[in-house]
């Protein structure tokens, strides 16, 4: 941008000095030599112009590549934010999910007086699947048990 305006100002510089030269031009001679000058100046200014256009073709380029990794990071930031909430084996909320759900409930409670219930759910004996059936089986139960509990609640 800064070399676009340098540009412009020089053109314009330019274009006011031919002017005045051309208003005070009583001679062909003079009159050729303003012109010959003329064209030179636009020859070098057009040539500025196919340099900054490519300059800007290769700016533009360029962002757009940044303008994507950025999206690139912001969906994985997304990713792992969900990723910091939710427990990988159920996909239930995790404890830092409750905890922070907690809070805001009973900041709500608070601002409006509302009642709040909260219910938990333990299963007893879980220990004995695992131990009899292996870790794999205790995972699936619980697979199967957070889809029933989301299908309810």
């Amino acid at each position: 941008m800064t070399a676009s305006i340098k540009l412009s100002q020089d053109f314009g510089a330019l274009l006011d000095r031919q002017h005045q030269t051309l208003q005070h031009t009583s001679t062909h001679q003079d009159l050729e030599t303003a012109r010959q000058r003329l064209i030179k100046e636009t020859e070098r200014l057009l040539e500025g112009h196919r340099t900054l256009s490519t300059k800007l073709d290769e700016t533009h380029n360029y962002l757009r590549v940044i303008e994507a990794d950025s999206q690139q990071l912001s969906d994985e930031l997304t990713r792992i934010h969900l990723l910091s909430l939710t427990d990988d084996l159920t996909g239930l909320p995790n404890r830092r999910a409750f905890m922070r759900r907690l809070q805001d409930e009973v900041g709500r409670v608070q601002r409006y007086g509302n009642p709040l219930s909260l219910a938990l759910i333990d299963l007893d004996g879980f220990k004995a699947v695992n131990d009899k059936f292996g870790h794999a089986a205790g995972d699936e139960v619980l697979r199967v048990f957070s889809g029933e509990i989301l299908s309810i609640f």
